[in-house]
């Protein structure tokens, strides 16, 4: 009887053991579907479907077409990822400059860049040129001067990261091959030429300029990449895991411009405890490699130090 008793305490013990080593003691981990940004306060993040990753994007664009020996904004008419820049003109590229104002994205009628940067030679058809200054407010939210100073099936350019002031802190040269039909993509950020990566959707912080203050805001939000052909549509009262296939009947919204399909909308803001909480909503988006995947934004705080700026997400492929 003894004996009996000693193996049933035994095996309890065992079973009791088991059963604590089979429990999590600390918070639940993650589901594969479900993702934390960095924050997006330092740098806005872009995410692509297909990749299921984070990628680079670049901050300009460099042609060299046969009528179309221009430079464009990845931002505006020109790309999706916010993008802006202003021309100071035939300036010291030393001296001082305003961060604050008369930063636009390309439009239709006009680019900031564009092919206004050279004069053309009719009797030697050679390009060069005019030295002005341009002022590119980057996708890490960095300023940087930026000037080209030659071409010859390549660019050569002078860039630099600014100082508060607008001073440059370290010029840096670069040259940047541009054929036919092969743009060169470069990142002021990481001073390189980088691959033209097709990201889906960015969470990233959108300035909006308020009159009264005199001074321009970062709301959280997202941007999508219409000019890759991302479309987005919105979908209300449905769970997320029960959205199995491309629903019917959608509508799909585009980034054109500076209108956003969803912009500074992705978190409505509580005025009693100054919160931000998205909206019930799955996103279904379409792609740039033409597929489809679910989307649906849970937090915007990290969720074990509770800072903000940090956007949780849930993503996966429909198809």
């Amino acid at each position: 009887m003894k004996e009996f008793a000693y193996l049933l305490m035994l095996l309890l013990l065992f079973v009791l053991t088991a059963c604590d080593e089979d429990s999590p003691t600390g918070p639940k981990p993650p589901a594969e579907t479900d993702r934390v940004t960095e924050n997006i306060k330092d740098a806005g993040v872009f995410f692509s479907m297909a990749q299921m990753t984070t990628v680079s994007t670049f901050d300009l664009k460099f042609t060299n077409e046969s009528r179309s020996v221009g430079v464009y904004l990845n931002g505006g008419v020109s790309g999706s990822a916010g993008v802006t820049a202003k021309n100071l003109g035939v300036v010291d590229f030393n001296a001082a400059a305003n961060l604050d104002t008369g930063f636009v994205a390309d439009a239709e009628s006009t680019a900031v860049i564009g092919e206004g940067w050279y004069n053309y030679d009719f009797m030697t058809h050679t390009l060069s040129s005019k030295g002005e200054v341009y002022l590119v407010h980057a996708v890490d939210y960095e300023y940087y001067k930026m000037k080209i100073n030659a071409f010859d099936s390549s660019y050569t350019i002078s860039y630099a990261l600014c100082a508060k002031d607008g001073t440059p802190t370290s010029t840096q040269i670069a040259t940047i091959p541009a054929e036919q039909g092969a743009p060169g993509y470069f990142s002021l950020a990481q001073g390189s030429i980088i691959e033209n990566n097709e990201w889906d959707v960015a969470f990233l912080t959108i300035p909006l300029y308020i009159p009264e203050m005199g001074a321009t805001i970062q709301n959280p939000g997202m941007r999508i990449n219409s000019a890759a052909g991302v479309e987005i549509a919105i979908v209300e009262n449905k769970e997320y895991d029960s959205i199995t296939s491309v629903p019917g009947g959608l509508s799909y919204l585009l980034d054109e411009g500076e209108s956003l399909a969803v912009g500074d909308r992705l978190f409505d803001y509580n005025p009693e405890n100054h919160r931000l909480t998205p909206p019930d909503v799955v996103y279904i988006v379409k792609t740039a490699n033409g597929k489809h995947a679910k989307l649906q934004v849970t937090a915007y705080y990290h969720p074990e130090t509770g800072e903000s700026g940090y956007v949780n997400f849930k993503a996966e492929m429909l198809d």
